[in-house]
């Protein structure tokens, strides 16, 4: 089928029953990829991983990523868990997650931020590492989409949060985004999705 996106994919496993043991197998793998070019001299500050509302929620997520992160023997700081506002929807058991998230040193973001149903009030109440601006107010970045980029980069450091933003597709984007000194950003500007080996050969031009 050549490349399948994620949108495509995600809901199929979802229904199925697999996104359980493929999200698992995901993270093993990212773990274990993130050690080997670590102990290669390729250092990066994190790795980030989107994880499904139900993986987050099964009783095996936390146990499971306690495992993976014993057998590849990767320092939990470098692995980032995105999530999205609406995997938070129930405050109390997710709350409990994410502190146990923190308790093992793994980094926490709110992904697609602003796209969600869910009140601002779990900023105050969450141990969030990171908001993630949606796609969706890059790609139009006209008076409103402005106001709304602005109010979530001001909000987000006012919080002591980082701040990215996703889908920078031009430099127009990059060059406003610097302007507002939003922390980091990603896109099919600095590059699209590449393997693993793509990622080694680019570490070794980099120097």
């Amino acid at each position: 089928l050549g490349t399948v996106a994620p949108n495509e994919f995600i809901p199929i496993l979802e229904k199925n029953g697999l996104i359980v043991p493929v999200g698992k197998w995901i993270l093993a793998t990212v773990c274990s990829q993130m050690k080997y070019w670590q102990e290669n001299g390729h250092l990066m500050q994190r790795i980030c991983v989107n994880v499904s509302p139900i993986q987050f929620k099964d009783k095996q997520f936390i146990p499971d990523l306690k495992e993976i992160l014993n057998e590849s023997l990767l320092d939990a700081s470098y692995l980032e868990v995105e999530i999205t506002e609406g995997t938070i929807l129930d405050i109390e058991n997710s709350s409990r997650t994410i502190n146990e998230l923190k308790d093992l040193g793994v980094k926490v973001s709110i992904d697609d931020f602003g796209t969600g149903y869910s009140s601002l009030s779990y900023l105050k109440q969450l141990p969030i590492d990171t908001l993630k601006i949606d796609k969706s107010f890059i790609d139009d970045l006209d008076r409103d989409g402005e106001i709304i980029a602005n109010t979530i980069i001001s909000m987000g450091k006012n919080l002591n949060f980082r701040v990215i933003a996703e889908g920078i597709e031009s430099i127009d984007q990059l060059d406003y985004l610097k302007k507002q000194k939003c922390h980091e950003g990603q896109g099919y500007y600095f590059s699209r999705p590449i393997g693993n080996k793509e990622i080694t050969e680019l570490f070794g031009r980099l120097g």
